[in-house]
């Protein structure tokens, strides 16, 4: 009797098991190691002006382009930005421009690449990035973005609070 209860737990643990290992399967998502990625994001780099740019511990390049000065962002801050956001073939898929209109969101609303690049700056500062695939959509993708698809951004911080 004891043997046949644990026979069944046994059974049940391996459903259970078997059952998330097809998922992860089904869905085919795994991130793309960000190294693997690296030669193309430097490609960019040195094709789109950011020759030197500085490679932080994540994988991410970036550029200061101006520091700013007054209030730096952290991740309770709400922030009001400009950007433009590309595909490393130079695609735009996203952007917000006009200085009269500002993008507004709270840091932990975006993208850790967002994150990271408005990091490095402060109010109206500028920072250029180019980000591994996992910092944004990773292997999930998002609207027009594939899945682990590297991004480049350039953000400049209008106003914190």
């Amino acid at each position: 009797m004891l043997l046949k209860k644990l026979g069944g737990l046994l059974f049940v643990a391996l459903v259970l098991l078997s059952a998330a290992c097809n998922d992860q399967t089904r869905t085919g998502c795994s991130n793309v190691d960000p190294s693997k990625e690296d030669a193309a994001m430097l490609a960019f780099c040195n094709a789109n002006g950011m020759v030197g740019a500085t490679k932080d511990a994540s994988g991410m390049y970036f550029t200061v382009v101006s520091p700013g000065s007054g209030p730096q962002p952290n991740n309770g801050s709400t922030v009001r930005v400009l950007y433009t956001g590309k595909k490393m073939d130079g695609t735009v898929f996203d952007s917000q421009t006009d200085i009269n209109r500002p993008a507004s969101f709270g840091m932990t609303g975006v993208i850790q690449a967002f994150q990271q690049g408005l990091l490095k700056i402060r109010k109206q500062g500028t920072v250029r990035i180019v980000a591994p695939s996992y910092m944004c959509y990773g292997c999930r993708g998002s609207g027009n973005i594939g899945p682990n698809e590297p991004l480049y951004f350039e953000i400049y911080l209008v106003d914190v609070q």
